[in-house]
């Protein structure tokens, strides 16, 4: 049985489903909304995170990109589990894939004598007007494109990829999550992306997307 969700998530995005035919798709969506509402519940009174947002891929039209990690897969558990992680070349244009305010930017420490684990990489901080922060990790080095305090829009260029921190190859890991604070204290939030004119998921693993 199809559990009970809003109008409002029915009527913005499982219709462009119906419309396609896609009936399956339209249940399996509905029910990964239900799921995640429940499970996500609000971990600021600041922070209001609606799972209807849709969230472009944060890359260049037409380019194709592959995900290789996604949600409750190796280090994304708990409270973080809500990430996305793109495999693509060094130097790749990173697009903003919201509205928001740059609230940080970070260049990964680079000297061989740094302690294994004490950086996790060049990254670039969005808030939204909502107040989560959108994550940019694993940029080249010094590779933020941005400034602190800077408004951006969806589609913006905020840097390049690298693989800065913990990572073997070029990638993106992408977040939204609650504000950032010294160490791990903070929550995830699911991401619905657009990934054709009519189409938004939850992104899947071991699957490439071409950027819309």
């Amino acid at each position: 049985m199809t559990p009970v969700v809003t109008d409002d998530l029915t009527g913005k995005y499982a219709s462009c489903l119906e419309k396609q035919g896609h009936e399956g798709r339209m249940r399996r969506f509905l029910i990964a909304i239900a799921a995640v509402v429940a499970a996500s519940s609000v971990h600021s009174e600041t922070v209001q995170h609606d799972p209807t947002t849709v969230y472009a891929l944060p890359f260049k039209s037409g380019s194709c990109v592959y995900v290789f990690m996604t949600y409750d897969e190796s280090v994304h558990v708990g409270d973080h589990r809500f990430a996305v992680d793109f495999a693509v070349p060094i130097g790749t244009q990173v697009l903003a894939a919201r509205d928001g305010v740059v609230s940080g930017t970070g260049a990964a420490p680079r000297s061989p004598n740094d302690e294994p684990g004490t950086t996790r990489g060049d990254y670039v901080w969005v808030r939204h007007r909502d107040g989560t922060v959108a994550t940019y990790l694993h940029l080249r080095h010094n590779g933020a494109a941005v400034a602190l305090g800077q408004a951006v829009k969806a589609g913006q260029l905020l840097g390049y990829s690298g693989c800065t921190g913990h990572c073997t190859a070029g990638m993106l890991h992408f977040q939204v999550s609650t504000p950032m604070p010294p160490g791990d204290d903070y929550k995830t939030f699911p991401t619905v992306f657009k990934i054709a004119k009519d189409s938004v998921e939850f992104l899947q693993s071991n699957r490439c997307y071409l950027v819309p």
